[in-house]
């Protein structure tokens, strides 16, 4: 003991466990202050007596807290002993804005330099808690810290800031809050919140000058934003409408979707494709009168009928009454799209479509369906559209040849035509041909028919005479062993079908045939369940039979499968079998409202099946024998804590508590589950548990150590304050001291002090790993095992231990060490000790620069980088250093950090490339800083002589640059600066920089920034079909121009605003007949006229009309009608595009274009017209087309009548 003061003064107070022995030290406590001199001498000099010396930092924070004492509870923050901070933590009477000390200035001076970094995040959280109530001060508080250590650390007091200055930070700082400090906020500044959030909302014209100061994700929010449906529905809807593409996922629950549609009907109504999906469908259903929902429903129709999705259509009407929704679908359908639903082909591939049909349609439709694949090999997958009068004849005439299909697909069909028409007579007629004709069938035919009839029908409500066939079939299934074929094949969902019904009748009638049958059905599910690891499945949704039917497992799994049975001796069936029914029972217990013995809690009486009420009726485990024998086995079995069995102890020790434990108190060799809080539960409850068995105990905590269990490590934290226990370990540790998991527990009970005197035999003395010696890998191990013990030490272990690993070898063991003792120490300490290690070889120094990095303060951390950044020639440190300016010039943007990185930009030379690459990406840069930040890298990149750093490598790193570019960023750069960068690797940068942020951005500068386009593409013309020096076969003009139109085109739509658009193309086609012939670049020529037609056209039939004009002039100029199919091409790239008309249906939009080309020009614009038709459209165009076909046969050209002939050679399915 004399090793531990520390152990030693807790063994010396009175006590066996942590309640007696603080109990002892709050009596000492008492007795101290009740004696004036006493007390008086203990607050000046800290010293008594009545304890151990190791114990006194405790008593002097006890006393303190008691006597309201400041400077003790400042001393106890100073501290570096866990438990000691936590009680100077817990002080709440001294974070009270009304006391005087707790003032800004005086916390920054006098205790924040001399904290550990722990210390001050959970100081910053407590004064977050404390000063609630007085804004002011915590404004102050949080403006100082931000400065001092960022605004990441200080962010926790922002919830105990006053309303207008949070708001003020977030811009002036651009902070991006938390879900959680959001979430806070909002009970506390509702309208704040909301504000905040709109700072992501591109709709929201009112706080368009904050958004260009900080902009935020809304996409960081899916969380929080559901909470503001109850109070603040119409923000919520803005909010949500704004984000499309992250809210899909965002489900609302059944209490806020009540508010939801109590405050914002209307919007679903009008809107249901952006909310429907928000809200639980059945409630909707509910809620809505018939009205409202078939309006809704009717716009949850896309405006265009190839955009239709049946399945999606249907699965709306989930709810809606099933005789009203096929009259509800076609009626809408025919509204919006003037066609009748049953000629959509898309519908013959949709199941749930027929269930929908009235019988008389259901037939037809069927019919027609089949016809379609008369003469393909399709054809036989749809005979179970026909009625089943029909399907069953045909289907059983295909059953009798012999062909590739399996016969079980011929009787899934049977199976599927008799659900489609709703007809259980048929079914019958189903399951009497399989059982007379099939049941020798292999058994995968077996598995496939009862798969398809629960997938098609709900057996549950299947009658008697269903029942009786399929009793034959089970049972002679059964008899020839063809339902254990093998394990792949489940019959979970037909079992629990068929118990259900046999349950309902066991109630019903007492038929001993039923009975009888309900028995072997039991034994049957109970023999797959254990003999072939089928899938568990008992009733739970319905309480009424749930309570019979697992009392009847429980009871025929020993009556068939006694506990001497083979089988049992398989752990693994043993394990799955015993764990799924004690934990079907706990849970059966639960739902029933049956609370759990280690709650403590009493049952509350139910109804038995026969509906009286039954006393006893909750689960428990004690009244099966044969569970509580094997629980017993698996639990002395599983003592290893393999996997699985150790769920099995979790749902075991749920169930019932007191058994539990007293299997392991009862067996000499178990021990509560220390990897789990299962033993720290034990420990509390009574510590002798622990101590008879303290050897197991410590071997189990050592095994879990060494793979970083926590719950090992509480465990052996918490014993630390039990009496003897701690001893024990402590001696026993000391025998076995060169067993690298004997350290680990040493670790947890000794503090650092001790810890280090133990270990220095150990330490490394040498830079490099002895490999001479015979046991080198061991002892290896064992110092590679002191890093990880001294990260548990509490105190921390000094520096001066820790230094014995800064060394050779060693240096990547000391990393997490350092890092985590840097965290545990005094900041002071720490940088005294980092500015020794930058004084050592470069490993070590990277070491010392990261925990400075770690701990000091910005105004620190800025005077060290820059002499850091001045003095450094090491290329991988100033590659550190440099990140580290970026970072911290980001996170805290001012003249002092702009300053810093702009000592950091001039000190970049040729050999820090990676550092510019760095430096090129402008996420996170401070808008009022950007424009200087941009023009600081371009000035660096411009210094590198051509030698130092070749052309391409700056083009590379401009190109990085300009692609972080955005319309925000764009505000607040200068003409000129803008006109430098568009102007230095113009054909590099992507199209949606050169036009949609740089051209098309700003109306006012469009005018002069379209002039330098065109001159540079002006200069470009100039230089068309000449070679690369490099290449003789590359010609970069050509490329680029070809290459920066077909991009453009796309921009220009996706703009969508044809003022500025038309004149782009006015100004490029111009440029392009000035300088180069329509051959050099037929592609860009094409585009370019047809565009200029479209922004010319004020409807679809006058665009073709203009283009059809266009079309007969490029024939003519190219004198080819091979020119014919480049056109086609560039028209469907074009009328693919969303924005090219929107406000026409796409199938409607191309059959007016054809028209008037065909107006224009009847050979060239038939042609073009004919060659834009999408053959798997076809049948989808409405009559138009088939007026087209026929103008279009009774053309007299031979060239229209072999192109016209490509589509009438091929098969179309005309509805």
């Amino acid at each position: 003991m004399e090793v531990s003061p520390y152990l030693l003064a807790i063994q010396s107070l009175d006590g066996q466990n942590p309640g007696d022995k603080y109990k002892e030290l709050h009596s000492i406590v008492a007795q101290i202050i009740k004696d004036d001199k006493e007390r008086e001498e203990f607050i000046s000099t800290g010293l008594t007596q009545r304890v151990q010396p190791a114990m006194l930092p405790h008593l002097r924070i006890l006393v303190g807290n008691k006597l309201k004492l400041n400077n003790a509870v400042i001393e106890a923050l100073k501290s570096d002993d866990a438990m000691i901070i936590r009680q100077a933590l817990n002080a709440k009477w001294f974070y009270s804005s009304s006391n005087d000390i707790i003032h800004v200035d005086y916390f920054v001076s006098n205790v924040i330099p001399y904290i550990s970094l722990r210390t001050r995040l959970e100081l910053v959280k407590t004064l977050a808690h404390c000063l609630v109530g007085d804004s002011k001060k915590a404004d102050d508080f949080f403006g100082s810290f931000a400065d001092l250590f960022g605004v990441d650390q200080a962010l926790p007091l922002l919830v105990a800031c006053s309303e207008n200055y949070i708001y003020s930070v977030v811009l002036e700082r651009r902070i991006t809050l938390p879900s959680r400090i959001l979430g806070i906020l909002y009970r506390k500044y509702p309208q704040l919140v909301i504000r905040y959030l709109q700072l992501g909302n591109e709709r929201n014209e009112a706080n368009k000058s904050d958004r260009k100061i900080h902009k935020i994700s809304l996409a960081n929010y899916s969380s929080f934003l559901p909470m503001l449906v109850k109070h603040h529905t119409q923000e919520f809807v803005e909010l949500f409408e704004s984000s499309p593409n992250y809210s899909k996922s965002m489900k609302l629950g059944s209490t806020r979707a009540e508010f939801f549609l109590r405050n914002a009907t209307d919007v679903l109504i009008k809107k249901p494709r952006i909310f429907l999906n928000l809200l639980p469908l059945k409630l909707v259903s509910n809620k809505l009168s018939t009205q409202q929902f078939e309006t809704m429903f009717e716009n949850l129709f896309l405006k265009d009928v190839k955009d239709f999705a049946i399945e999606q259509m249907i699965s709306y009407l989930q709810y809606y009454p099933q005789e009203k929704k096929f009259s509800l679908l076609t009626s809408k359908y025919k509204l919006l799209y003037g066609e009748n639903i049953l000629e959509n082909y898309n519908t013959f591939a949709c199941e749930n479509f027929y269930k929908l049909l009235p019988t008389h349609i259901k037939e037809e439709y069927g019919k027609r369906k089949l016809e379609s694949y008369v003469g393909q090999r399709q054809y036989h997958n749809y005979i179970f559209c026909l009625p089943p009068i029909e399907s069953l004849r045909m289907l059983k005439e295909r059953i009798k040849i012999p062909s590739d299909i399996s016969r079980s697909e011929w009787i899934r069909q049977m199976i599927k035509s008799c659900a489609i028409y709703d007809s259980k007579e048929d079914l019958l007629d189903v399951l009497n041909y399989y059982y007379t004709h099939h049941m020798n069938e292999q058994a995968y035919v077996l598995h496939e028919v009862l798969d398809s009839l629960t997938d098609a029908f709900d057996i549950k409500s299947l009658s008697k005479v269903h029942w009786q066939v399929l009793k034959q079939i089970i049972r002679v299934a059964y008899t020839k062993g063809d339902l254990f074929a093998t394990s792949s094949y489940q019959y979970a969902k037909f079992f629990k079908g068929a118990l259900h019904y046999f349950l309902k009748q066991h109630k019903l009638d007492t038929l001993l045939e039923n009975n009888e049958f309900l028995d072997l059905l039991v034994k049957i599910i109970v023999e797959c369940y254990v003999e072939h690891d089928m899938k568990w499945n008992f009733i739970t949704d319905c309480p009424e039979f749930e309570r019979v039917c697992l009392q009847k497992f429980l009871l025929t799994i020993p009556d068939k499968y006694p506990e001497t049975f083979k089988i049992w001796s398989n752990n693994k069936i043993k394990l799955n079998v015993t764990s799924y029914l004690i934990k079907s029972m706990h849970d059966f217990n639960v739902r029933r409202h049956y609370f759990t013995e280690s709650n403590r809690r009493y049952n509350t009486g139910t109804m038995d099946f026969n509906n009286k009420e039954n006393k006893r009726s909750k689960f428990t485990i004690k009244d099966y024998p044969w569970l509580i024998n094997f629980s017993a086995d698996l639990i002395k079995t599983g003592a290893c804590n393999r996997i699985g069995f150790k769920q099995f102890r979790k749902i075991l020790r749920t169930h019932d508590l007191e058994f539990y434990q007293k299997l392991i108190d009862d067996d000499p060799n178990l021990i509560n589950d220390v990897e789990s809080s299962d033993a720290i539960v034990a420990l509390k409850r009574d510590q002798k548990r622990i101590l008879n068995k303290w050897n197991l105990y410590m071997e189990a905590c050592k095994e879990k150590l060494q793979t970083g269990n926590r719950f090992a490590k509480c465990f052996v934290l918490a014993i630390r304050w039990y009496q003897e226990i701690p001893v024990k370990f402590m001696k026993q540790c000391f025998l076995e001291l060169e067993s690298q998991n004997s350290i680990l527990i040493l670790g947890i009970l000794l503090e650092g002090e001790a810890f280090g005197k133990v270990i220095e035999p150990y330490l490394p003395t040498d830079k490099k790993i002895n490999i001479e010696c015979k046991d080198a890998k061991n002892r290896y191990n064992i110092i590679s095992s002191l890093t990880k013990a001294i990260n548990f030490s509490n105190p921390p272990v000094p520096f001066d231990v820790i230094a014995s690993f800064c060394q050779g070898d060693y240096v990547a063991l000391a990393t997490n060490t350092l890092t985590n003792v840097a965290q545990r120490l005094p900041i002071d300490k720490v940088l005294a000790y980092a500015n020794q290690l930058i004084d050592k070889p470069i490993s070590v120094k990277k070491l010392g620069i990261r925990m400075v990095f770690q701990v000091a303060t910005n105004s620190e951390l800025r005077e060290f980088l820059m002499r850091m950044w001045t003095d450094e020639k090491n290329l991988s440190i100033r590659e550190l250093v440099a990140i580290k300016i970026y970072d911290t010039f980001k996170k805290s943007p001012s003249d002092e950090t702009w300053r810093l990185l702009k000592a950091c930009f001039d000190g970049i030379t040729s050999d820090d490339e990676t550092i510019l690459q760095n430096f090129s990406n402008l996420e996170d840069v401070d808008m009022n800083f950007m424009a200087m930040h941009i023009k600081e890298f371009i000035n660096k990149v411009d210094s590198f002589i051509d030698d130092a750093l070749d052309e391409q490598k700056k083009q590379k790193w401009m190109c990085f640059l300009v692609s972080k570019i955005d319309e925000s960023i764009m505000q607040w750069l200068s003409e000129e600066l803008i006109t430098d960068i568009i102007q230095r690797n113009f054909f590099s940068y992507s199209i949606i920089f050169t036009v949609k942020i740089y051209l098309l951005s700003d109306m006012d500068r469009f005018e002069q920034r379209l002039k330098i386009i065109m001159d540079i593409l002006r200069n470009e013309f100039e230089k068309f079909n000449i070679s690369s020096r490099k290449s003789s076969r590359y010609y970069p003009a050509n490329y680029h121009i070809n290459t920066f139109f077909s991009l453009m085109f796309k921009q220009l739509l996706d703009k969508g605003n044809n003022e500025m658009s038309a004149r782009v193309i006015d100004d490029a086609l111009k440029l392009f007949s000035t300088i180069l012939h329509p051959c050099q670049d037929a592609q860009t020529f094409i585009a370019l006229s047809m565009y200029k037609n479209y922004y010319e056209a004020e409807t679809p039939k006058e665009f073709g009309i203009k283009f059809g004009r266009s079309i007969v002039g490029l024939v003519n100029e190219f004198k080819s009608d091979i020119i014919v199919s480049d056109i086609v091409k560039i028209m469907n790239e074009f009328l693919n595009h969303a924005n090219v008309y929107k406000c026409v249906k796409k199938l409607d939009l191309k059959l007016i274009i054809i028209k008037g080309l065909m107006e224009s020009d009847e050979r060239y614009g038939t042609l073009v017209g004919i060659k834009l038709i999408d053959y798997y459209e076809i049948s989808h165009y409405n009559n138009s087309y088939d007026e087209l076909m026929k103008i279009w046969k009774g053309i007299d050209n031979i060239t229209v009548k072999a192109v016209l002939n490509n589509i009438m050679n091929k098969k179309v399915y005309f509805s």
